[in-house]
């Protein structure tokens, strides 16, 4: 029977009770709706055609019954608490309905306060639309019409939680919401109550983690305590208690990420000695039997004493998604169930893809009610997956794409067999902050990824552990299999310096355990250059050791080299020789070698430099006499990673460098002294601190170079004057303002307090330092973005940091000064970079 030829019958006075019943059938189910007032009302069939219902047909269908109390017609003030109302509970209820009842939300306002009589046609006409629309919506998500909600009536009540797991396994405090598996969990019970070791086995995506932890130990209500082997197996075993369940979940991480077979053997041997006393489960990939085969004791018990989890078959499925529904209240809409299962039969790892199709369905429920239309929306069970990581992936700017290229790459291990069984793994928190990148920036993502069920976040009492929901991912999703197969050869290099430097750091960073020499530490410094596959701070530290150990070896070589020499050419040539050797200065640079700088690692990256209008107008009015507008405009700058002197070079290594003949000597008598040895070297000419930096394999700083080490990373303006521990002159932190000790002072004696961002002291005050670009007074006007160095030419050279001479103004990261490049004082002295 057609509804809409029973509509008309009804506006004509001619509709048959059947027709009638029709219409009420559709009005309970949602398919036709009504809304207005008892005077102008409408019905809406299908997607908002409408048509006005007279008082009469009103009666003839129920209309005030259905609509509530209505006796009178609603007040604005009591369409605008519904409203409140409703705003407050679709959200809960349907959050996909947010928009569209939003849209009618904001057609009604704006006649709320006027008296419905006096509205023109229009407007009329628009509240009654809008007023429709909006029952429609608050019948379909609360289940009580529109003009109820208004009056007062309280919404049938509503199990707001999500029943679906989506790609995460099933947990025991989950067992509610875990069906289908009711046979199977029977017979588990009673394996592990015959015999203490079960071995789960199956597929990936089978459900076995699922089955046990939230069918099998819940049937057994004991104490139990679960892990996964990871990288120490044996440090969940240390607290292990008597007579308890001990479940080893993906087992397999023990061949995947657990490198040393002595461990792996020690764990297998110490877990197996628990069973005298403690029941224990494991849960197994099936393709991992091969490796089980190479230890005999395990192979023995797995063989003997497991259950292989088949995929569950249709009815399972239809068992465990209707189950999970009918938990906390949902439907699913007529023939919605069989279309689901329709699509995932065939499926390998069946059970994560349709839990994540039915969470995202979920995310799109209407109130009890889970819609087919939605499901179609996102594509059905087989492109759910991609389409939420396609849509987190599309909502993120460049940068964060970049980053979450990395994090997916690096939770993913690489199997180096042609099979390509590629596997998630677990990652600390800090495994994935590239050294150039902050915390704050990568741990929102990783929410956003955490709130779309991409990933798990596993916090525990001193860290956070990541790993990617389900290998499901890992399979399906294309545009992660194709990051994975671009960058196979540097991910599996960076996969060996990972591993290396994990071992490196967990022995207290042993030098024996400094692995990469040689051409490999060459391919392996060439990583970041590579932007999908950066380092992050463990991995570069391991690497900057490595290369510390080369340079190091590599000094010590030379030397021995030079002693050879030495001892050779005394006794073979005349002293005459050996005299003119020493003349010509070849003996003492093969002697004297440089002596080490402590190195601080400034990341590559975007800063704000020079002085905000802001700045400016502080400095005058606290020195109107200062002219400081060669610190402006202030403009980003980007320079590439550097490494700066901690601290200013001391008289104990320039005099080295004297020493070698490649440095002149000082203007003073402290520097060859035991007493000022750690003092900053002084009355030093530019040219001399120059040929230092360079005989250490460097140079002196850029002005952007210096000024970012003192800054730090900030690309905001500062609200004050700026030093490298904030905005606040404060004279327990430097060496500086006349007065405060007045003369020069050792090197760091104000750490860490004077350290800015990046753990560099003394860049405020103590001495002045030079820096390697020519000074211009309006060279910011010109400068470049990228990487600057200064004008080509000019007659003096820059000076940065203030000294012990001089006011807390020129001590600011900011302040910029210069000085003829041959001249030489008592506060002025340099740092090198490179």
């Amino acid at each position: 029977m057609d509804k809409t030829q029973a509509l008309q019958n009804l506006l004509n006075g001619t509709a048959t009770e059947e027709e009638i019943n029709l219409l009420k059938g559709g009005l309970a189910s949602g398919e036709i709706s009504i809304g207005g007032n008892v005077n102008q009302s409408v019905i809406i069939i299908g997607s908002g055609n409408t048509v006005e219902l007279s008082p009469a047909a009103l009666d003839r269908l129920g209309g005030r019954s259905l609509l509530g109390d209505l006796d009178r017609d609603l007040t604005g003030d009591e369409i605008a608490a519904g409203l409140n109302r409703l705003e407050a509970e679709l959200p809960i209820r349907a959050p996909i309905l947010l928009t569209q009842f939003q849209e009618q939300t904001r057609r009604l306002r704006p006649s709320l306060k006027t008296n419905p009589k006096s509205l023109s046609d229009h407007a009329h006409r628009e509240r009654v639309e809008a007023l429709a629309q909006v029952n429609s919506l608050c019948m379909e998500a609360l289940d009580i019409s529109f003009n109820a909600l208004c009056l007062g009536e309280e919404p049938p009540e509503y199990d707001p939680r999500s029943p679906f797991r989506g790609l995460e396994s099933f947990r025991p405090e989950d067992s509610e919401f875990f069906f289908g598996r009711e046979a199977l969990t029977k017979k588990l019970v009673g394996k592990i109550n015959s015999h203490p070791f079960l071995a789960v086995l199956g597929a990936s995506g089978s459900g076995k983690s699922s089955l046990v932890m939230a069918g099998l130990i819940p049937a057994l209500g004991s104490d139990h305590v679960i892990f996964r082997p990871g990288t120490n197996p044996l440090e969940a075993l240390e607290t292990m208690k008597e007579n308890t369940l001990v479940v080893v979940d993906q087992f397999e991480e023990l061949f995947t990420l657990t490198r040393d077979d002595v461990l792996r053997k020690e764990f297998i041997a110490r877990l197996f000695e628990t069973i005298g006393h403690n029941k224990v489960i494991i849960t197994l990939r099936s393709d991992f039997l091969g490796e089980v085969a190479k230890y005999r004791t395990l192979n023995d018990e797995v063989q003997n004493h497991l259950e292989n989890v088949p995929p569950m078959d249709l009815d399972e499925l239809r068992r465990a998604m209707e189950g999970q529904a009918g938990v906390v209240g949902l439907c699913f809409e007529a023939d919605l169930s069989q279309q689901i299962l329709d699509d995932v039969a065939g499926e390998p790892g069946a059970m994560p893809l349709l839990q994540h199709a039915l969470w995202e369905l979920w995310n799109r429920r209407h109130g009890r009610n889970l819609r087919a239309s939605e499901y179609r929306a996102f594509g059905g069970v087989k492109q759910a997956i991609t389409n939420t990581a396609e849509k987190v992936y599309g909502e993120c700017i460049k940068a964060e794409q970049e980053q979450l290229r990395d994090i997916f790459l690096r939770l993913t291990r690489l199997d180096d067999s042609d099979e390509r069984r590629d596997t998630r793994r677990r990652i600390p928190l800090s495994g994935l902050i590239p050294s150039e990148h902050d915390i704050a920036s990568i741990t929102l993502l990783l929410d956003k990824l955490a709130n779309a069920r991409l990933i798990v976040k596993t916090v525990y009492d001193d860290k956070t552990e990541i790993e990617i929901a389900h290998e499901a991912l890992i399979r399906h999703w294309s545009r992660l299999i194709v990051w994975l197969n671009e960058d196979r050869d540097y991910l599996r290099l960076r996969e060996g310096v990972s591993e290396d430097a994990r071992e490196w750091e967990n022995s207290g960073r042993d030098a024996s355990l400094l692995n990469h020499r040689g051409a490999r530490l060459e391919m392996a410094l060439a990583i970041n250059k590579k932007a999908s596959s950066r380092l992050n701070t463990s991995e570069q530290n391991y690497l900057n050791a490595c290369e510390f150990l080369r340079v190091k070896e590599q000094k010590e070589k030379y030397l021995r080299r030079a002693v050879v020499a030495s001892i050779i050419i005394l006794a073979l040539i005349s002293i005459s020789v050996i005299t003119t050797m020493g003349l010509t200065g070849q003996l003492s640079r093969l002697i004297y070698r440089p002596l080490d700088i402590v190195w601080v690692e400034i990341p590559a990256g975007d800063f704000l430099m020079g002085s905000s209008d802001k700045e400016i107008l502080a400095v005058q009015q606290a020195c109107p006499s200062c002219d400081v507008r060669n610190e402006q405009p202030v403009h980003k700058v980007y320079l590439d990673a550097y490494s700066i002197g901690k601290y200013e070079i001391t008289n104990q290594q320039y005099n080295q460098c004297v020493k070698a003949g490649l440095c002149n000597r000082p203007a003073n008598n402290l520097y060859a002294t035991d007493e000022f040895a750690s003092y900053p070297v002084t009355h030093v000419a530019w040219k001399d601190g120059l040929a230092f930096c360079e005989w250490n394999g460097g140079s002196l700083p850029s002005e952007a170079q210096w000024e970012k080490a003192a800054r730090g990373s900030s690309i905001e303006p500062s609200a004050g004057l700026t030093y490298p521990w904030g905005d606040t002159w404060d004279a327990t932190r430097a060496n500086a303002d006349i007065g405060n000790n007045g003369s020069v002072m050792k090197v760091g004696s104000f750490s860490p307090l004077s350290d800015g961002e990046y753990g560099v002291a003394d860049m405020s005050g103590n001495v002045w330092e030079w820096v390697s670009d020519w000074y211009k007074a309006d060279y910011y006007t010109a400068s470049p973005a990228r990487n600057p160095t200064g004008p080509e030419s000019g007659n003096y050279k820059v000076l940065r940091g203030g000294s012990f001479a001089n006011s807390s103004i020129d001590a600011r990261s900011t302040y910029r000064t210069y000085y003829d490049l041959g001249n030489v004082s008592n506060d002025l002295g340099f740092r090198c970079v490179k």
